[in-house]
């Protein structure tokens, strides 16, 4: 807070979410939480914490109470820098169900083929948003095609994370787009082409297997280097649940 000086003043804080994607971020409707904090004056105001049960992005704008000696004032929404998301899990293996949420890219640099040669994979990209009713990120269901996050970074940004997942396989039809992301090694080359017909080449750094409920929240990030991440399912197939227990994610750096 600015301008108070030293004058006390209440602040209302609206919590709103969750949505599918970020343009679809408003500040109308019921929030999620909503509270009253006080400043003292000048300085900074921490509102309580608040547990989210829901993928998905979520903002929060803040009302300055009007008072005699304080005019009422709203902040904007959404701002970015109060924009945030709660990461959806990525579920693309045998056993998994998923389903399209239809996202708009129109950006020219949307993937739209992703090669690694030497592992044989090949297969196209579509777009994917996040399946906010089951908490997951909305990897097509159809297993011999790949989806990009298209609320992250694109090919050639500056910064940030190009995410991409895709299937392992399927009970039904066998193996999927990315059934050997794991054998992937460092150093192997990325090739992925953009709508704009232009390729991107990466080079890649490291592939790890992590539990999906530890699955790294940087991957969905817009900060930070520019970086490919690709993500599947993998580790043991727990046949009492009939699922995967890991993730498989390959990250990648520009060539």
């Amino acid at each position: 807070m600015t301008g108070l000086g030293k004058t006390a003043a209440a602040i209302d804080v609206q919590l709103f979410g969750p949505f599918a994607t970020r343009a679809a971020v408003r500040c109308s409707g019921k929030p999620a939480w909503s509270g009253r904090v006080y400043a003292q004056g000048d300085g900074e105001v921490r509102s309580p914490a608040v547990r989210l049960q829901k993928v998905g992005f979520y903002t929060f704008r803040e009302t300055l109470a009007a008072t005699p000696l304080v005019g009422g004032v709203t902040t904007p929404c959404p701002l970015a820098v109060e924009t945030s998301i709660v990461r959806p899990e990525i579920i693309t293996g045998r056993g998994d169900i998923t389903r399209t949420v239809r996202i708009a890219a129109n950006r020219g640099a949307a993937p739209v083929r992703l090669r690694l040669a030497r592992v044989g994979i090949d297969a196209p990209v579509g777009t994917a948003g996040i399946d906010i009713p089951h908490g997951v990120l909305a990897v097509t269901p159809n297993i011999d095609r790949t989806a990009w996050w298209a609320d992250g970074a694109a090919p050639g940004d500056p910064g940030g994370s190009v995410l991409i997942a895709g299937h392992k396989d399927s009970a039904a039809a066998g193996p999927g787009a990315l059934f050997r992301l794991h054998d992937a090694h460092a150093g192997d080359r990325i090739e992925v082409d953009t709508a704009n017909g232009q390729t991107h080449a990466y080079r890649v750094v490291s592939v790890k297997t992590y539990p999906k409920k530890l699955l790294p929240a940087d991957i969905y990030s817009l900060h930070g280097r520019a970086r490919l991440e690709i993500v599947t399912c993998g580790g043991p197939f727990d046949s009492s649940i009939g699922h995967y227990r890991d993730n498989v994610v390959l990250t990648a750096v520009p060539a």
